[in-house]
């Protein structure tokens, strides 16, 4: 029985989850990316809304456009958490990490 908004969240996440792990190829660890996404973000309508924006892009589903300031400040934080992991992991080198920031409004480097 779902009681709540928080509940119907849960239950939102958890079908999601299902939904990843079947779709997971091997050696993908989708589960360990959207285990790190939820720890990033924390609790509350503001992080659940960064997270669900997280999974669609981790999932290469497209964006939804920012309606506010905040959801649009969280999209730019979720991308740069994003490119950081990225960077941390060895995926993107520390010049295209800067490029790919320069490219998303970041503060240019001269």
């Amino acid at each position: 029985m779902i009681a709540d908004d928080a509940d119907a969240l849960a239950v939102t996440f958890h079908r999601m989850m299902r939904a990843v792990l079947a779709a997971e190829r091997p050696g993908a660890d989708t589960l360990g990316r959207t285990v790190e996404l939820a720890r990033d973000w924390g609790t509350g309508p503001a992080a659940d809304a960064r997270l669900a924006d997280g999974l669609r892009r981790l999932h290469g589903e497209p964006d939804e456009a920012p309606t506010t300031r905040e959801s649009a400040r969280g999209a730019a934080i979720g991308k740069f958490a994003a490119n950081a992991r990225r960077l941390r992991e060895g995926e993107i080198t520390p010049a295209e990490f800067h490029e790919i920031m320069d490219d998303e409004g970041g503060p240019q480097r001269g």
